[in-house]
């Protein structure tokens, strides 16, 4: 409910139709829990190696996935004791009913931030990927609970950082990027 800042960029790709991996997803009570929606597609059923990445809709009516609007930091979470995947929210607020997110099947990074690629908010890549890349970023839980790991609040957003001629993922909210976060990373 901000306002939005000027300047401010996001990464945004387009399918121009669903099918091909991609789809809406709607929040309803027979696949959501509290904070936890269950994906359920085939493609990704019983397979904690997908490839995948997650975006919310706005939740304005007359748009796809109008209805309500999910104010909250999501990631995804393989379930292995349903084999199925997971959209959940970071704060562990519950998921409105009505509320859609856009799924789309497609090869990723696996991040982790470790002692050697994390500074101050951000972790870098490494991995040698053009400047002119855009890139895609979805938090993944990965079971770690401690007090530096586990559920990411804030948003993760990328930057590149030319000094190191690097992409990076830093907390949006300019916190300590904790070690140990995982996220799928697709560039484009």
């Amino acid at each position: 409910g901000s306002p939005m800042p000027i300047g401010v960029s996001f990464n945004v790709i387009v399918s121009q139709n669903q099918g091909n991996g991609a789809y809406v997803l709607t929040a309803t009570s027979a696949n959501t829990s509290g904070y936890i929606m269950y994906i359920n597609e085939p493609d990704l059923n019983d397979n904690p190696a997908a490839s995948f990445q997650v975006t919310q809709n706005g939740g304005m009516s007359g748009i796809i996935g109008g209805g309500n609007y999910n104010n909250h930091a999501i990631g995804v979470w393989y379930d292995s004791s349903v084999g199925e995947w997971t959209i959940y929210n970071e704060d562990r607020s519950p998921i409105p009913y009505g509320t859609s997110f856009n799924v789309q099947h497609s090869s990723y990074i696996t991040q982790v931030a470790t002692a050697s690629n994390t500074s101050g908010d951000s972790t870098c890549l490494q991995l040698g990927i053009s400047l002119n890349s855009t890139l895609l970023v979805t938090h993944e839980y990965s079971g770690y609970l401690t007090a530096n790991h586990g559920y990411f609040t804030d948003v993760a957003a990328v930057w590149y950082n030319e000094a190191l001629q690097e992409w990076c993922i830093f907390d949006g909210s300019y916190n300590a990027m904790p070690i140990g976060e995982t996220f799928f990373v697709t560039p484009w």
